[in-house]
């Protein structure tokens, strides 16, 4: 009885599972659809359709057309697929380089020549496939643009701003996305951030305590698309209330691909800071080492698994960064002048009222706390003592001139 418990647990369990990743699939595939009709318009039933993934050799699906000579391909992942079609009197069609995103839905329709299924028709170099299947308005920034379009700190949530319709928000860092308190970082068509959505893989990407900042932020080369999605989109992403944006990372194929990166940023080749400069004083340090490495391919044992390479593929994406960095310190201190009660250039000064006489507050020699000429001076009698010693022990002499005159190169703090 309890091995049958068990086994029913377990069962339940893998249905759960698998039915979340179908969910999740759902998520980043898209749907390529189309009709097949001859050269007369007539429609063609009961033609055989073999969509392949051009970059891992693997039959994604097999169906036939419908009474209406129309097939629907659902949740296929992204990639470049060859679409081809076989009926019984007519010549074999195939359209290959097939770009499909994340939440494509694309229209591959056929048109088939009479003759017979060993003669061939291939289309491989047809003009870019339109959006006609839906009506959702969306910004698609593809592998080729997140390699080469620069990225401050590569955070991919600046990519946002390439979106129409995208503003950043004031007084937002450009961390964003990174960090348990991070956000969005940009609205939407004027919605707040807070109102856009996160997948990364198909997978809510939110914290669930506070429903705002992302759980993870992959790096730029892990991911192979991102696409945000702005309005009139499907049901399906139906979580968030303004923007959703949907990241996808990169998959392995059959042939193996890496690479090694490091982007560097450090004080000695940078200028000397003005500020510093004027005040003769060293750079703040900076070393900021972020580097990484990617690598993908089939997974297979020769002469025992996988031997084609067309099963089982992996992608692996590691990122570390090392950050000694510190800003210079720029401040206005006290004089010297200021330190003995010369106020002179800054008055007039306003002196102040004993509480319990209600005359001009004096100091120990008779004499106003402040007066002179232009009311610019204050009587070092009314100084006190524990208040000059904390002047001198916090606030640093000057070192260089103007309002701001103090400056100095601070010490980096190691992250």
């Amino acid at each position: 009885m309890k091995y049958r418990i068990l086994c029913v647990i377990a069962l339940v369990s893998l249905c759960a599972l698998v039915g979340g990743v179908q969910s999740g699939r759902a998520q980043i595939a898209g749907t390529i659809t189309g009709t097949v009709t001859d050269q007369s318009g007539a429609v063609v039933p009961a033609a055989d359709v073999v969509i392949t993934n051009s970059g891992t050799g693997v039959v994604a699906r097999t169906l036939k057309t419908d009474s209406s000579g129309t097939y629907v391909a659902e949740a296929l992942l992204m990639g470049t697929y060859q679409v081809a079609i076989e009926a019984h009197g007519f010549q074999r069609s195939v359209h290959s380089g097939i770009n499909l995103s994340v939440a494509d839905r694309l229209n591959i329709s056929f048109v088939l020549n009479v003759g017979a299924v060993t003669q061939s028709v291939e289309v491989t170099a047809a003009a870019p496939v339109v959006e006609t299947q839906t009506g959702e308005q969306s910004q698609l920034i593809t592998t080729r643009q997140i390699s080469e379009i620069p990225i401050l700190g590569r955070n991919i949530m600046l990519l946002q701003q390439m979106v129409p319709g995208a503003s950043k928000l004031d007084g937002t860092s450009d961390d964003m996305g990174e960090g348990f308190y991070a956000t969005r970082g940009f609205a939407i068509n004027g919605l707040n951030d807070h109102f856009s959505g996160y997948m990364v893989d198909g997978v809510w990407n939110t914290q669930q305590g506070n429903q705002t900042s992302p759980d993870t932020n992959p790096g730029p080369d892990m991911l192979a698309e991102f696409k945000v999605l702005t309005s009139n989109y499907s049901a399906k992403y139906g979580v968030a209330g303004g923007a959703d944006i949907l990241a996808v990372t990169k998959s392995g194929t059959r042939n193996f691909h890496g690479g090694l990166y490091e982007y560097v940023r450090n004080d000695k080749l940078d200028a000397a800071d003005f500020f510093l400069n004027r005040a003769n004083e060293t750079k703040s340090p900076l070393r900021y080492n972020d580097f990484g490495g990617t690598i993908g391919g089939p997974l297979h044992i020769p002469g025992h698994y996988n031997t084609d390479k067309s099963k089982t593929f992996f992608f692996w994406s590691e990122e570390w960064r090392r950050d000694d960095t510190a800003a210079a310190i720029l401040a206005a201190t006290p004089t010297t002048a200021m330190r003995s009660g010369d106020f002179s250039g800054f008055g007039p000064l306003t002196n102040p009222t004993n509480p319990q006489t209600g005359q001009p507050l004096v100091g120990s020699n008779g004499a106003q706390c402040v007066g002179g000429t232009g009311m610019d001076q204050i009587n070092p009698t009314c100084i006190d003592n524990n208040v000059a010693l904390l002047f001198q022990q916090n606030f640093p002499q000057p070192n260089t001139s103007g309002f701001l005159d103090f400056a100095k190169g601070a010490r980096a703090c190691l992250i």
